[in-house]
């Protein structure tokens, strides 16, 4: 990896899918930021700078969908890539919608969840 530790921002309202994705980023090496939801991401945002984020678009506090363009619409955040997962049927057309750099459907094959993060810290 080119980064000394690289950080990845893994939002997830689900504590057993976030802790255990977020145990796996740790074992690979990467120094891991998690969330609840949206707001809390925001927040974290404000003191870290991630260079990717995990994004699960179906959260009750502030969807995905909202995080984004929430994201979007500040300068200093807009350009984290950002990879989506989610159970939703047209997750490849939502991620095109959202601008996000890839999708992950759910239940996410752990091999390609870390390709994903693998290929975003080589850019």
């Amino acid at each position: 990896m080119p980064h000394a530790h690289p950080l990845v921002l893994l939002i997830d309202d689900h504590d057993d899918a976030r802790d255990g994705m977020a145990q796996l980023l740790l074992q690979e090496g990467y120094r891991v930021e998690t969330a609840r939801g949206g707001r809390e991401a925001l927040r974290i945002l404000r003191t870290v700078h991630p260079c990717i984020i995990l994004l699960d678009l179906m959260m009750p506090d502030m969807s995905g969908y909202d995080f984004r363009q929430a994201q979007l619409a500040d300068d200093d955040l807009k350009d984290i890539p950002v990879v989506v997962y989610s159970a939703v049927h047209d997750i490849d057309v939502q991620t095109k919608q959202l601008g996000a750099a890839a999708f992950a459907q759910k239940p996410i094959e752990i091999a390609r969840l870390m390709e994903l993060v693998r290929q975003h810290f080589l850019k």
